[in-house]
């Protein structure tokens, strides 16, 4: 959707620039639309946004709250394959029109194919992402990715529909480790890249690495580009995001195969663990992980028997630790990968730094 969102919230005074610049940041880390990092942030109600969304785009918007209550006649109207396909909820029928709630009324295509698909007359009507993506999973058990998680909703009947006040203008250290302190979709010609990157990562050069992660258009890119390198590179490699106090599984391989449940590892960062330690002291670690609870789920969710020799490094972004780069190896001396390791991190903060760029200036 080509619209500039963070551009009309700072001209109607809900966001400051640094306010802005900070969600933008989250958005690039964490994924998901502006809106949503917004509402997550505490920066903006899903009902400020919803309004805001239909003042922009001059289209009617649905209470984000009332986006729960719809009948199940009505949302049978739409069959489950193209609410997943096109992230779309019905909300009503009138005659042979059928309004239906969706975060980008603007997609022309996907409405064209839902009126051909289902015979009626639809009409857009705009919400949230997040409670899109809610409303996904309670009415046709879609399930949500981690980091969306559920807002408060206050109960109702109908799904109530608003139309925008106004219309836009055209113009518009560990004794068993050594803990040291530091001082949108990619094209197919990127994928490609990456498989010649899986096949040949032990002896690809840094430089390719390098050329990927600056080449990346979305946070995905970059966690592919990663977890290819560093997984032919070790047995066991790993990236970790923090975010809501606590450590989360982003990506994963183990022996070059993909860990697919890897994401749904969480540990809270008040529970003891070398993720917890390196996010507070802003250090990497190098040594066998210790016996601690929270470590040994790391282990099992890495597909290690026990506790094996890691180098953990932080990934920074803003002198905010967001992230852990980890490998594990038992047949190489991991503490001569250290510079390297250290140097990716640094690299793939500064791929985080170009989207972050590149997303100010769509958005203002």
């Amino acid at each position: 959707m080509a619209l500039k969102l963070g551009e009309l919230l700072v001209k109607e005074k809900l966001l400051s620039a640094t306010q802005l610049e900070d969600s933008l940041r989250n958005q690039v880390i964490f994924g998901g639309r502006l809106g949503t990092n917004l509402i997550e942030m505490g920066l903006l109600s899903e009902t400020q946004l919803a309004q805001l969304l239909s003042k922009k785009l001059g289209v009617p918007y649905v209470n984000p709250e009332h986006l729960m209550t719809i009948p199940e006649q009505v949302i049978k109207l739409i069959p489950a394959e193209i609410a997943g396909k096109y992230r779309v909820i019905p909300l009503r029928r009138d005659n042979r029109r059928l309004y239906v709630a969706t975060a980008d009324p603007t997609d022309y295509k996907a409405i064209e194919e839902i009126a051909f698909r289902t015979g009626f007359i639809i009409k857009p009507v705009v919400t949230t992402e997040l409670r899109l993506i809610l409303a996904l999973e309670k009415y046709y058990r879609i399930p949500r990715e981690r980091r969306y998680v559920p807002t408060s909703s206050e109960p109702g009947t109908e799904p109530e529909i608003e139309t925008p006040t106004a219309r836009p203008s055209p113009e518009a250290g560990h004794p068993s480790g050594i803990l040291l302190s530091e001082p949108a979709e990619a094209d197919s010609a990127w994928y490609m890249a990456i498989e010649d990157l899986a096949a040949e990562a032990a002896e690809m050069p840094a430089e390719k690495v390098w050329e990927l992660l600056a080449q990346a258009r979305n946070r995905e890119d970059i966690a592919d580009t990663l977890t290819s390198y560093l997984g032919r590179q070790y047995s066991g490699a790993a990236l970790f995001l923090f975010r809501d106090q606590a450590a989360c599984g982003w990506r994963a391989k183990r022996e070059g195969e993909t860990l697919d449940d890897f994401s749904a590892l969480q540990i809270p960062l008040e529970t003891p663990s070398v993720l917890a330690t390196i996010h507070q002291g802003a250090s990497y670690f190098l040594g066998r992980l210790p016996e601690t609870a929270a470590n040994a789920r790391i282990s099992r969710a890495l597909g290690a028997q026990a506790a094996p020799q890691a180098l953990l490094v932080p990934l920074k972004l803003a002198n905010r630790v967001v992230g852990v780069l980890y490998v594990d190896d038992s047949r190489i001396a991991l503490g001569e990968s250290l510079l390297d390791l250290k140097k990716l991190a640094a690299k793939a903060a500064m791929a985080f730094e170009i989207l972050i760029l590149r997303n100010k200036i769509l958005m203002t």
